[in-house]
């Protein structure tokens, strides 16, 4: 490919609409959700998204290069935002998001399924952001402080319930972040809690071709048995989901 090639490659055209996403989620934090009353439990995870280089546009290597931007400290968080994004590399780059695929442990509901980053609140954790960040180190080694990322905002909390509503397990609170590093240390994986990562497109999170769906037996949750009669009625009624 010739040099006219690459230079002409047009910027990504999910860049600016992520600009425009996150700088509305910054600018209107959602309203934290109360615990109802019986249930104690909160957590929180990690919506972690990074842009990666394309090899025609990469990023400047050193503090001394003429397109070098510190956007760690170029002040407020809409103004790094700006700065980030004004950046030749991230303009022809891909946004992705990481997710995490949970290890297989017995006992727990939620193992081997593909999630994001994040775990339980602790006692000692100041807020339930501070949990997106520690859990998210924890797990997979990457440090989401100001050095390296933008606290972007909040998605809305919600009631995590079991037993179709009926029970009340815990309040989720996800919350964005936004790494303005071009690249990232090797992760460090929790082998107790994280199998494997990986970084998936935006493009193609976003595609409808890209999509499947599952179904799912659910006689056996809805009779409360494996097997039996009343499982049978409730497979006949209601096939699969």
């Amino acid at each position: 490919m010739s040099d006219h090639d690459t230079q002409a490659r047009p910027p990504s055209d999910l860049i600016r609409p992520l600009e425009r996403v996150l700088r509305t989620l910054h600018a209107n934090p959602l309203p934290d959700v109360v615990n109802p009353p019986e249930v104690k439990k909160r957590a929180s995870v990690a919506v972690i998204i990074r842009v990666q280089p394309h090899y025609s546009h990469w990023p400047p290597r050193h503090a001394q290069d003429e397109s070098f931007i510190d956007v760690a400290h170029a002040g407020s968080a809409e103004q790094r935002a700006k700065a980030f994004f004004d950046q030749d590399w991230v303009k022809h780059g891909e946004p992705e998001v990481l997710f995490i695929r949970r290890a297989a442990r017995e006992g727990d509901r939620w193992q081997s399924h593909v999630a994001l980053p994040g775990g339980r609140r602790d006692p000692e954790d100041e807020d339930d952001k501070a949990t997106a960040i520690r859990e998210t180190a924890e797990e997979v080694g990457v440090d989401l402080s100001d050095a390296n990322c933008i606290a972007v905002g909040n998605l809305p909390q919600r009631v995590v319930t079991t037993s179709w509503g009926k029970v009340a397990l815990m309040v989720l609170c996800p919350y964005v972040f936004l790494v303005t590093q071009p690249s990232l240390p090797p992760l460090r994986l929790q082998p107790t809690e994280v199998a494997s990562t990986h970084w998936v497109s935006l493009r193609a999170l976003l595609s409808p071709s890209q999509r499947t769906f599952a179904y799912e037996d659910v006689s056996s949750r809805l009779a409360k048995q494996d097997k039996g009669w009343r499982k049978d009625v409730m497979r006949a009624m209601l096939g699969k989901m």
